[in-house]
């Protein structure tokens, strides 16, 4: 194991990693170390390189540790305040499913390599907006690569940062919140207002594996965290809180042409990484086309067909093949991590 190379796995004798049957639920991101102490173990045999995140190169600063070392015998109880600090972010829920040797070592091979070694077939990518093609997008509010938001979505935004910060205060590990809860804000309005009413009656985001870890965050929340919550339903509950994301959908369904057909005509997916967004693109294109049939493809038991404003629920493999003989040319899908 390792072939000699420690910087892999670590040093066998002593790392956690080396026990799959230990690592693979950390790896997988079903546990997280219990404390400190436990995650200092997995830290530092093998210490990650420092250019994988900036913490991890403040922390070689800190330990004195060199780039081509991945090793540091230092205990638990030598370590000052600042790598301690680095340890309590290590607590957070997935962070060592994104930092691990296993994944930093797994070999990753980009489609254009794979298409120069000719072992696929080179498929054309058009990515919009492009800034240097002066390509116009009539109804949609592009700024640069980015949407124009509006009033009530800056006031939820700020009132997320206020409920996060709040959280950090008193709450060991709760950092991962903010992520957590910017991200499904910046997915769409409906997902963002349903997420801070699912915070708020203390429910765990689907999307989330560790719901132990989640409960425990959100437990007993304080008048300054459920008015920050409540103002984030009321802000994008307003009549004015359009979502800018539906009109770019609208715009590139039925007016974008590519070789002479809108892309509703091609056929279209629509992904998201969240249920809610999901579920809300889907329902509010039923409403505009009410003849077309789409599809909910996510995860067992929520997967359904829109027409007007009914929803049927419809197994995933029958969406697969009604998609795959053009019965259904318009799908909302639901991408994972």
């Amino acid at each position: 194991m390792n072939s000699g190379t420690d910087f892999v796995l670590g040093r066998p004798a002593i790392s956690n990693w080396t026990d799959w049957r230990r690592a693979l639920p950390v790896v997988r991101g079903d546990e997280i170390p219990s404390d400190e102490r436990a995650s200092w173990e997995w830290l530092r045999n093998p210490l990650p390189p420092g250019d994988e995140d900036p913490n991890f190169a403040s922390l070689r600063l800190q330990l004195g540790v060199s780039d081509n070392s991945f090793f540091t015998d230092k205990g638990f109880g030598s370590l000052g305040y600042f790598e301690r600090q680095v340890l309590l972010g290590t607590l957070t829920p997935g962070f060592y499913r994104e930092h691990n040797p296993i994944l930093r070592h797994t070999v990753l091979r980009h489609r254009k390599t794979l298409e120069e070694a000719g072992l696929l077939e080179p498929t054309a990518v058009a990515v919009h907006p492009d800034p240097k093609s002066g390509a116009t997008y009539p109804g949609v509010g592009f700024d640069g690569l980015g949407l124009r938001t509006n009033h009530p979505f800056d006031l939820a935004y700020h009132a997320a940062e206020d409920f996060t910060d709040a959280l950090q205060k008193r709450k060991q590990g709760a950092g991962f919140m903010r992520t957590l809860l910017l991200q499904r804000i910046y997915s769409s309005f409906a997902s963002g207002r349903s997420t801070a009413d699912k915070l708020l009656h203390g429910d765990v985001p689907e999307e989330e594996e560790d719901a132990r870890v989640f409960a425990e965050v959100v437990a007993d929340l304080t008048s300054v965290e459920i008015t920050s919550l409540r103002t984030i339903i009321e802000e994008l509950s307003r009549p004015e809180a359009r979502d800018p994301k539906l009109a770019a959908v609208k715009y590139f369904l039925l007016e974008h042409r590519t070789e002479g057909k809108t892309w509703l005509e091609h056929g279209c997916i629509v992904f998201s990484q969240y249920y809610d967004t999901v579920r809300w693109v889907a329902s509010e294109l039923a409403g505009i086309l009410t003849e077309e049939s789409i599809a909910v493809y996510a995860g067992a038991g929520k997967s359904g067909i829109f027409r007007g404003d009914s929803f049927a629920s419809v197994e995933r493999e029958s969406i697969k093949k009604a998609v795959k003989n053009r019965d259904i040319r318009l799908a909302s899908r639901l991408m994972k991590k």
